[in-house]
Parts: structure tokens; sequence; C-alpha cells
């Protein structure tokens, strides 16, 4: 029996430093991510569920001629806040050196409860027209005006920022 305890321990005591944070440099083919944070306000009020991608403001052309390659894996979502904080690899892990070009999508103010779920619910799914202006507005990374430029150990607050959603 105690041989079985020892051997748990010890198991245990592996689980823990194999799981606990890693210190050192970046696997080989990851870049090096600093935080970036900040707020949303559409109106003058925080509004949950705005995408933000981050685009490398560099390689906005080589994007416009090869539209297949539109996505981008920097992004972030704001919460009811309207606050948000960049991910590349893992939650608000933040993004790479260089200068990001954002690109901003939303569906609108979200329904209360009872319209999301259970019987009340609509069959057909409202829109939001006012969502659909500010997407076409903010979501076109080659005219988009908002840009954060990331350098090395330096975390970047974006502070708030005042969008108008006409």
């Amino acid at each position: 029996m105690r041989k079985v305890f020892v051997l748990m321990s010890m198991f245990s005591l592996f689980a823990i430093i194999g799981c606990g944070s890693r210190s050192g440099p970046e696997p080989k083919g990851r870049l090096q991510t600093y935080p970036v944070t900040g707020k949303i306000l559409v109106d003058g009020e925080p509004n949950l569920g705005i995408t933000i991608y981050f685009f490398a403001s560099d390689k906005l052309e080589e994007r416009m001629v090869n539209p297949g390659s539109f996505g981008s894996q920097h992004y972030a979502v704001t919460d009811k806040d309207g606050s948000f904080k960049a991910t590349t690899y893992s939650f608000g892990d933040g993004l790479p050196v260089g200068e990001w070009t954002l690109a901003l999508f939303w569906v609108g103010k979200n329904p209360p409860p009872e319209k999301r779920f259970g019987e009340q619910m609509d069959d057909e799914v409202q829109i939001d027209p006012q969502a659909v202006v500010f997407s076409r507005k903010y979501g076109i990374p080659s005219k988009s005006e908002l840009k954060v430029k990331v350098e090395k150990d330096k975390p970047v607050d974006m502070g708030t920022v005042e969008l108008k959603s006409k």
C-alpha cells in the first residue's frame, strides 16, 4: 500500500510540474507575444461580442490579392463592458511585435434572454441594421484606420476606442 501511495505521489508531482507555467524561449515557429488590451464603445456604450481581428499592416495588400487568406489567427472579443484582450495562441496572450490593422465585426445588441431561448424565440433571425452598417464601416482591413503598434517587452493598452454605429 505504501508503494502505491509513493507512486501516486510521484505521479502527481510530475503532473503538477509538467502542467506548470513554462519559462524560457517560445517553441520553434511560435513568435513571442505581448499583451494588447483595450475597450470598445459603440455610440458611447459597451457591447458584448464585437469581434476584433488583427491583421499585419505590412501584409494587407497581399491579403487583398489572395482573398482566400482573409482570416486572421489574431483576434479578440469584447466582454459586456467592452473590454478585450488580444489573442494569438492562447486567450489573452497578446500579439507579436509589429503594426496591426484592426477589422471589427458586430452582430448588434443582444436580444433579451427570453428572445434567445425558449418558446418565445422567433423563427427568423433578426439582423440589427446598425450592426450591418458598423461592420461595413469597420470590417474592411484595407480601409481601416484603427491600428496598434506592438513593441518588444511593452504591453499595450489601447485605452477606450469610441466608434459610431452610423
